[in-house]
């Protein structure tokens, strides 16, 4: 029931109490114009670290109880750079799968697994928004609704 908020502009993340409104966590410093912080399997923060003003991004993830903070994508080893926004999902089998402007990209154990860049008739790219994972069941009955 505890609430995780990002507050970009200041590069602070934080977990409060929504009965409360007591601050239970917070991490600030550690990465820099932050999107889109999701709770790990583990316990663990997964964020889309821009590092806007850098020359990459990262996806990060970030244990509550240390404050350590692990690179699971490292920008600068892609070649992927988004200034501002971001969205990344991370899966219980250790893949991540992230938005980069106009690529979807998903990166597991292996290396790149999936590539995807969005492209007009014109050939311009167009961002992605959001990028996820979906359970089978939850494509079927979405299937169904499109029917």
């Amino acid at each position: 029931g505890d609430l995780l908020l990002s507050f970009r502009s200041i590069n602070l993340i934080t977990i409060v109490d929504p009965q409360t409104l007591k601050v239970k966590w917070y991490s600030f410093g550690q990465f820099s114009r932050q999107h889109d912080p999701d709770w790990g399997y583990n316990g663990e923060i997964i964020l889309y670290d821009n590092q806007s003003h850098n020359i990459s991004s990262r996806i990060l993830s970030i244990n509550t109880k240390t404050n350590h903070v692990s690179t699971l994508i490292d920008g600068a080893d892609l070649g992927f750079y988004q200034f501002a926004q971001g969205n990344q999902h991370y899966d219980q089998h250790g893949r991540v799968l992230f938005t980069n402007n106009a690529e979807a990209v998903q990166v597991g154990p292996e290396g790149i697994q999936f590539y995807f860049k969005y492209l007009n008739q014109k050939k311009k790219a167009l961002d992605i928004g959001t990028v996820s994972y979906i359970d089978d069941l939850s494509y079927q009955d979405w299937l169904k609704e499109c029917r």
